[in-house]
């Protein structure tokens, strides 16, 4: 046997929090909670993410957790991969996996509902040994838009030498997008700490070296079930499969959009899950409409193998692409416009109270009085500066930053 494996890697916690590998699932258990929900696959080549947690009512608050053990992921010839983690995010470094054997996890934990009832004992959850399905190349990201300019789809194409193929998809959303009005200035009340000095009195200052609060990034994992096979197919080739679709309402397309789509083969039991986990959340009645036991995964308590336990752990490689899109989005963009209040020009007694109220400086009432000094600093030149609501003004206030990721594709900003 070989010996245990134990990471020691503290970083790998985090990645385990932030990792394109986990999309939070929280089902509609029409009245039922707190079943075990195990979500994650262990992705050779790489450090597997997991997240473990219990499901709860889309009308309830759950504040419960459930309190882990241990954590591990065995192999067929004895390897222990050991988890770290914390709260219900664990990861596991299985990167130096050997793809020919078998895997599965291994859960000690208490549930919530065990405490009160004399000795405390863990239950012991064991996922099915699973063998590796040869992964697939994606061989295109590609977008399309339909005739009406209404929907965009995003479409994958992949093959495999094999007969039949059964596919899952995660995506990563990223995306950038502007505020209603332009600030080439900001505020700063009397006492602020500038440059070398402090400002004795208000102050209208202008951005420098780029600095705006015009242009934000944020993300976002897509959380919808992704799936499709080949099995009407006579060989295993998807081409130009439609993934999913965006409203041409939707803000993430507002400006430029990418996004990060991750692929896993998985096996035909795989497949049935999350077919049907898909098919019963979208049904009217709920998760359990209309047969739970098609929702049973390949996890199972040891001690109980009647209890409900959500989730599917496969054995995966996955492989990822990347798509962006801008050349056409501006033309399929219909913004949900709201007029924009006008600007206004405010004496300079009332800048602090203004500030206060969530107005904002943006550009001189007369620009060309100056010539090509705008938007240079010009303290006690000119007092007149057009003032809008901050809402209109400031990106980040929708959520997302100024931390342009570095492999975004429009110049810098």
């Amino acid at each position: 046997m070989k010996p245990f494996r134990v990471i020691s890697l503290l970083m790998l916690v985090l990645a385990a929090s932030v990792s394109s590998c986990i999309y939070d699932f929280n089902p509609d258990l029409s009245g039922e909670d707190g079943y075990l929900v195990i979500e994650g696959d262990i992705a050779l080549g790489e450090v597997s993410s997991f997240r473990i947690h219990l499901s709860s009512r889309l009308d309830t608050w759950q504040s419960e957790r459930v309190d882990i053990h241990r954590f591990v992921v065995e192999a067929s010839d004895g390897s222990i991969y050991e988890g770290m983690g914390h709260s219900e995010y664990y990861s596991v470094d299985m990167r130096e996996a050997d793809p020919s054997l078998q895997y599965r996890i291994v859960l000690n934990a208490v549930l919530p509902s065990d405490y009160g009832a004399g000795e405390v004992r863990p239950r012991r959850y064991v996922s099915s040994w699973s063998s590796l399905v040869e992964p697939a190349a994606i061989d295109s990201l590609s977008y399309s838009i339909n005739e009406r300019g209404t929907e965009m789809a995003i479409r994958v194409s992949t093959h495999s030498p094999e007969r039949l193929g059964f596919y899952r998809w995660t995506a990563e959303e990223t995306w950038e997008y502007r505020s209603d009005c332009y600030a080439f200035y900001y505020f700063m009340p009397a006492g602020t700490r500038y440059k070398d000095g402090v400002v004795s009195k208000d102050t209208v200052a202008a951005f420098e070296n780029g600095e705006n609060i015009y242009y934000c990034w944020t993300s976002d994992s897509r959380s919808q079930l992704m799936t499709g096979s080949t099995e009407a197919l006579t060989e295993d080739r998807l081409v130009n499969y439609q993934i999913y679709t965006l409203a041409n309402t939707d803000w993430r397309v507002s400006y430029v959009y990418g996004v990060e789509v991750r692929q896993t083969r998985i096996s035909e039991e795989a497949f049935r899950y999350w077919e049907a986990l898909k098919r019963n959340t979208t049904d009217v009645g709920g998760l359990f409409s209309p047969e739970p036991s098609e929702l049973r995964g390949n996890i199972v308590n040891e001690s109980d193998e009647k209890e409900m336990v959500l989730g599917y752990v496969s054995v995966v490689k996955p492989v990822t692409k990347r798509l962006f899109v801008d050349d056409r989005i501006n033309r399929f963009y219909r913004e949900k416009w709201e007029p924009v209040p006008e600007p206004f020009v405010p004496a300079r007694s009332d800048w602090g109270k203004l500030y206060k109220q969530g107005f904002v400086p943006t550009t001189f009432h007369d620009p060309e009085a100056f010539g090509s000094n705008i938007p240079e600093v010009i303290f006690g030149v000119n007092d007149e500066y057009y003032w809008r609501p901050v809402r209109c003004v400031d990106c980040r206030l929708k959520g997302g930053t100024k931390n342009k990721p570095e492999w975004w594709p429009t110049p810098e900003i």
